[in-house]
């Protein structure tokens, strides 16, 4: 909670300096020129040099404000993006195996890859739209108390603010995005392990078939692309047209009704004008938002994966004085539904279990590992049951 105080504070001030950086820069646009604030006039040192020096000045330090607020935005999303892949690899190395049997790796190395870079440029969108937030309020505020006037065309800046929102397409493109993301991990599926799967693909003569699959899913991503830069352009133009329009609006409302006040005009256009980058940057934020809600959803179901299993005390294990007779052995749901009859497990001999693909022999060995209970067991060693 304190670095996001500090970066909260470090955000108020960049947006305070860079105001004062609007108004320094009025005496070299119009010379001979200050600007009121709330009925007082402001008072800047006299003669080209010092405006310029003062300037400059007031510029490094926005800018060196900006500079630190980045490094410790920087340090808050990495330290929470590795916070969020040990949460979820610790369920994972906890969680027990039937809670995992209905996962596939392809999910589970997305879950701990790509779905936390996503998660992570949710908290990094947060951190960006308090900044356009910041900026925005101060921004308003001293153009306010410049030209009291501009309080009649609140209502405007809220109703462009809500079309800026409802234009900005973000139903489709988080349609897209989700779209994207799936046949992303549908590939990264294909290419997982590729020796072992050329071999399957070579043995089966499949090579045909796998090749228009990846050109499928590789058309499919190049398409999704596509469109969400083309959702993205399209949104822009229409963010920065609707700008263009409400500050020229704005200017024409507050020239008519200051008078021949050219210097309040000017600093008002450069406070407001200072908002310009920050419609692009919180529209990108909203989305990025939009798409990290769905993988901290992800996130969170991995994580409650279920109650850790038992902790097995590292003690070395006394082996077995006799075979061990099972009679009957089953496997617990959502395992497959396996039930041996009759297996002999001999202390110093090697059994061989085989059947068809995805029948449970994996599940087989879990339960005789002790990593799984079985739903059914019965056995006997040395005239014990």
């Amino acid at each position: 909670m304190a670095a996001i105080a500090l970066y909260v504070a470090l955000s108020l001030a960049a947006a305070l300096v860079g105001s004062i950086v609007a108004v320094c820069l009025l005496p070299l646009v119009q010379p001979g020129h200050s600007v009121q604030l709330a009925g007082y006039r402001l008072a800047l040192p006299g003669g080209l040099a010092m405006q310029a020096s003062l300037f400059v000045a007031v510029s490094v330090l926005f800018a060196a404000l900006r500079w630190q607020s980045a490094r410790l935005a920087a340090r808050l999303t990495s330290r929470y993006a590795i916070g969020l892949r040990a949460r979820v690899h610790a369920a994972l190395i906890d969680a027990p195996l039937p809670a995992l049997s209905g996962a596939s790796s392809a999910e589970i190395a997305n879950v701990l890859t790509y779905n936390i870079e996503i998660a992570t440029q949710g908290l990094s969108a947060v951190l960006q739209l308090l900044v356009a937030a910041i900026t925005a309020l101060v921004s308003v505020c001293i153009a306010v108390l410049i030209a009291p006037a501009l309080l009649i065309a609140a209502p405007l800046l809220a109703v462009l603010a809500w079309l800026g929102l409802r234009i900005s397409s973000a139903d489709a493109q988080s349609r897209i995005s989700r779209a994207y993301v799936a046949d992303m991990t549908q590939l990264f599926w294909l290419s997982e392990d590729f020796p072992r799967r050329l071999r399957h693909v070579r043995s089966f003569q499949r090579e045909n078939v796998e090749t228009t699959h990846y050109a499928r899913i590789s058309a499919r991503l190049g398409q999704g692309y596509a469109q969400q830069q083309e959702l993205v352009a399209g949104s822009r133009l229409l963010l920065e047209l609707t700008a263009v329009v409400a500050i020229a609006g704005i200017l024409v409302l507050a020239n008519r009704w200051q008078g021949a006040d050219r210097a309040a005009l000017i600093t008002v256009s450069l406070l407001l004008g200072r908002l310009l980058p920050y419609l692009v940057t919180t529209r990108q934020s909203v989305q990025q938002l939009r798409s990290a809600w769905p993988a901290l959803q992800l996130w969170r179901r991995y994580v409650d994966l279920g109650v850790a299993r038992a902790q097995v005390p590292e003690e070395t294990a006394e082996p077995l004085p006799a075979a061990v007779h099972i009679e009957h052995i089953g496997l617990s749901p959502p395992l497959p539904q396996l039930a041996l009859e009759s297996i002999l497990l001999v202390p110093g001999q090697m059994t061989l279990v085989v059947g068809a693909s995805g029948v449970g022999k994996s599940s087989l060995m879990d339960v005789l590992s002790g990593q799984t209970l079985p739903a059914q067991f019965v056995a006997h060693m040395g005239g014990r049951r």
